[in-house]
């Protein structure tokens, strides 16, 4: 369902515009976090698929363009409204990899720094799994 289809939905953002004031990520559009535009162009955005040392690393989006852009106003402005878009196929990423992995396999994931955990007061990683859908 699109904003088209809701129209009530661009009024509510409007008037929050108002009070919390937003522009998307990508373009600078007001009133959202990602403008349609800017989130139909991260979900073309590609995976990456490569080897190293004969192990298949995947990774749910190639680290380009509007992808870095995105994932730096997360992690560096805190842009936690962000988290959605980009933790949606990092979740069905996960979710994937833990379904065709043997039993017993554990997930493991590279802490922050205490530094950076700290400036930001949230884990990326954490978050963007819970956005993803992906629970401990």
């Amino acid at each position: 369902m699109t904003t088209i289809d809701r129209p009530w939905q661009d009024a509510v953002l409007a008037v929050l515009g108002l009070f919390l004031p937003v522009a998307c990520a990508g373009c600078g559009a007001p009133d959202r976090a990602l403008c349609s535009a800017c989130r139909n162009a991260l979900a073309a955005e590609p995976r990456r698929v490569r080897l190293v040392a004969g192990v298949r690393l995947d990774a749910a989006f190639e680290y380009a363009r509007l992808v870095r852009t995105v994932l730096l106003e997360l992690k560096l402005r805190g842009r936690v409204d962000l988290a959605r878009p980009l933790g949606t196929r990092f979740g069905a990423l996960v979710r994937t990899a833990l379904a065709e992995a043997p039993p017993g396999t554990v997930l493991l994931r590279v802490p922050p720094s205490r530094r950076g955990a700290r400036r930001r007061g949230f884990d990326p990683v954490v978050l963007l799994l819970a956005r993803g859908g992906v629970r401990r």
